[in-house]
């Protein structure tokens, strides 16, 4: 079957570039002919412009800030492309929904994953909605709306927008429930596609870093409870801490990654003694290839990461303070039973709606 798959692409996010691979490699692994549509609308260029910093500054201080960010930025994107081009096989350049419309057409689009439903992020842009003229049916895998609660003009809003799906599957379980009351039947719950891969796939394309016995801090909400569980986990251990994509070293860490690319950060993540982070996707990777992890909670938006730890148990792992028993260490095997269910509803789920003969939804 000929797929294609519209999410976030050609940005420097990691989280966004691995879901993004794993999506269509697990397809891939079916037999089907895949393809991410390369869709790039006016507002996504010009956020993953290198030159947006500089350009957007209000003050002078600010203006030659982002300048000095541009050769860290150029690497940074220099480095997505690489991978873009070494994992991910991609459609011609499309700009609007109408460029979708003239691409050579897939049996099927599937949605997802990734933040595209929220409407903060795509202003409801109709190429993530896939509301565009097709004879190809169209899914979304794991879609996220980025929110921890929806007003009831947005979920209307939604419900009209996928009218036409033939199957529906979020990544979060808030969106899920919201969706059922008002009335859209058979929406899934699945998990990120990162989880579809086995660990032994990330570590077939991993860079293993040169440092070595470190403490791995990644925020993606800056949140001084990181560092402090940092230093505490390195004092602790006697270990080294290392953090990425931060450019100054406001932490005075040992080591500093200010850009890495996706297969450096899971080189990073798979070497690391301990991780601290606030980040759905290290939180993810760090399950994926069992290390020990501790999460600083997010001021907001934090029911992806709260659902995932819940199907885990292992809400335990969740600080509000620098207080914890470190020595606590994660049972992989429980995880691996709790995990498996859902995995393998998320894969019969695709398995299903790319199987369909197109005649009735899920």
């Amino acid at each position: 079957m000929n797929i294609y798959t519209i999410t976030f692409c050609n940005t420097t996010n990691v989280g966004a570039a691995l879901q993004e691979y794993a999506l269509q490699k697990f397809l891939q692994s079916k037999g089907h002919r895949v393809k991410v549509v390369q869709y790039i609308p006016p507002f996504m260029r010009k956020g993953q412009s290198v030159w947006g910093a500089f350009l957007q500054g209000k003050h002078i201080i600010q203006s030659l800030k982002g300048f000095l960010l541009v050769p860290l930025k150029v690497n940074r994107k220099r480095k997505y492309i690489r991978f873009s081009k070494k994992y991910i096989s991609l459609t011609t350049v499309c700009r609007n929904s109408l460029e979708i419309e003239k691409l050579e057409q897939p049996d099927i689009y599937v949605a997802g994953s990734d933040q595209i439903w929220n409407d903060e992020l795509v202003d409801w842009d109709p190429g993530y909605f896939l509301q565009f003229h097709t004879p190809a049916r169209k899914a979304s895998y794991g879609a996220s709306a980025g929110k921890d609660s929806f007003s009831d003009d947005f979920l209307c809003k939604l419900k009209e927008k996928t009218k036409d799906f033939y199957a529906i599957s979020v990544r979060e379980t808030a969106l899920k429930l919201s969706l059922e009351r008002i009335h859209v039947k058979d929406v899934e719950l699945v998990l990120d596609p990162v989880f579809l891969l086995p660990r032994e796939q990330y570590e077939t394309i991993l860079q293993k870093p040169k440092i070595s016995s470190y403490v791995l801090l990644y925020e993606a909400e800056v949140n001084e409870n990181c560092i402090h569980i940092a230093r505490k986990l390195a004092k602790s251990y006697h270990l080294k801490i290392v953090q990425i994509n931060r450019v100054n070293n406001r932490y005075h860490v040992d080591k500093l990654y200010p850009c890495v690319s996706p297969t450096e950060f899971l080189g990073l993540v798979k070497y690391a003694d301990y991780v601290v982070t606030n980040s759905f996707h290290a939180v993810a990777v760090s399950l994926i290839l069992e290390r020990p992890f501790w999460v600083i909670k997010l001021k907001e938006r934090f029911s992806r990461i709260a659902s995932l730890l819940k199907i885990a148990e292992l809400e335990d792992r969740v600080l509000n303070s620098s207080e914890a028993d470190f020595g606590k260490a994660i049972d992989y095997e429980m995880v691996k039973r709790n995990l498996t269910p859902l995995k393998k509803e998320s894969e019969r789920y695709l398995e299903v709606v790319t199987s369909m003969n197109g005649q009735e939804k899920i």
